[in-house]
This record gives structure tokens, sequence and C-alpha cells, in this order.
């Protein structure tokens, strides 16, 4: 066995699998998550594509069984009206945008990059600037994955 194989066995038990999503994080960072993605107009394409990603990333089995159900509903009448008006219909669909989301790429490296700028105290930023953080994050070899 040589020191090469030895470092990068000893680097991979030493610091964890970050791109795997820790519950813990999630829940302390969740409110940075909802005050950076903003979403703009609730319609009937938007709802279509968040339970279509929901079933595609298999978060649909995880949502709670009353946010499945509001999806459902919204669906059907948002064929008839135009759009959510409602603020707090808007805030929990936002919320559980933000849960679907955090399942994708895109939502992990959002979450990471958050991670890295409250860490290192840093300001947010904008979502770009987020997604890049943590994609460059993930990228990094498991030895200089330091937060």
């Amino acid at each position: 066995m040589n020191i090469i194989s030895l470092a990068s066995s000893l680097a991979t038990s030493i610091v964890p699998n970050i791109t795997k999503i820790n519950i813990d994080a999630v829940r302390d960072l969740f409110p940075y998550l909802l005050s950076v993605m903003r979403i703009e107009r609730i319609d009937q394409v938007f709802i279509k594509r968040l339970a279509k990603k929901a079933m595609r990333l298999g978060v649909w089995a995880k949502l709670d069984p009353f946010e499945r159900s509001l999806i459902y509903v919204l669906r059907d009448f948002l064929k008839r009206a135009y759009k959510v008006v409602s603020r707090e219909l808007h805030t929990i669909i936002a919320k559980i945008y933000a849960k679907v989301e955090m399942y994708s790429l895109r939502g992990r490296a959002i979450l990471i990059g958050i991670m890295v700028k409250v860490r290192s105290c840093r300001e947010l930023g904008t979502l770009e600037e987020l997604l890049i953080e943590g994609l460059q994050f993930m990228n990094r070899p498991i030895p200089y994955r330091v937060i």
C-alpha cells in the first residue's frame, strides 16, 4: 500500500461526503434557502413542472400528504384560474418548491454554497454566486474540502 492511497483513504474517512444531504444542516439552512429562492408567479405550468420534478427525483413519496394533495388541487384549480394570488398559499408552495429543489444537483449545490458562505462569515449574495460556490466545493478533491 503506497502513501497516496493511504492518504486518500484517510481523507475519505475523516471528511464526510458533503454531497449527500445532511438533515440537520438542511433544517438549519432552510430559512436561508427560502430567502434566496424567489418564485415570481405560480401558475399551471409551474405546478405541473413542480409535480414532474418531484416525481422524477423521488421526492414525491417523501412529501407530506397535505403537500401532495395541495399540488393535485392546485393543478386542477389553475386550469380555471390564471395564477395564485394568496400570500399564504404562495409561501406554502415556496416551501414545497424548496423541499423538492434540495434533492436536485442544483439545490444541493446552492445548499452547500449557503453552508460555505455562512461558515466563512460572508454575505450570501445572489443565487448564481451560491450555485457557483457550491459546485466549486463539490468538484474539489476530498482532501481539500475544508469549510
